[in-house]
């Protein structure tokens, strides 16, 4: 039995908007349920093909209230139901992300483990 692929960056959770486009496929109804500075879970109305690229496009409030669009090329990793978030979650591997963007990837998950959160 095959663990999987072993994650490198810790993830928060989240419950976001997102967009996400593969070839021939447009979801306007994804929500990324986790983020890491390697990749994020999203979660979808239908299954994604696993080794497809795909584009995600969020936005995260930073901490200064501002909020920044996300965009970034990923690579789907697997795909399964979950029958408690009704719907497919699908790990993304980053393989393509803006230094802007990976740079407030850092910082909003820097906030969010702060002690005081």
């Amino acid at each position: 039995m095959s663990e999987g692929p072993k994650r490198n960056h810790q993830r928060i959770a989240l419950n976001l908007r997102a967009h996400v486009t593969l070839p021939g496929i447009t979801l306007d109804t994804a929500r990324v349920v986790d983020l890491s500075l390697g990749g994020v879970g999203v979660l979808t109305e239908r299954s994604l093909p696993v080794g497809s690229r795909c584009n995600v496009i969020f936005r995260l409030t930073m901490p200064n209230g501002k909020l920044f669009t996300v965009t970034a090329v990923g690579k789907t990793m697997q795909c399964t139901f979950s029958g408690s978030q009704s719907g497919f979650k699908t790990g993304v591997s980053f393989v393509e992300v803006p230094e802007m963007s990976l740079a407030a990837i850092g910082q909003y998950i820097q906030d969010k483990n702060k002690p005081n959160r």
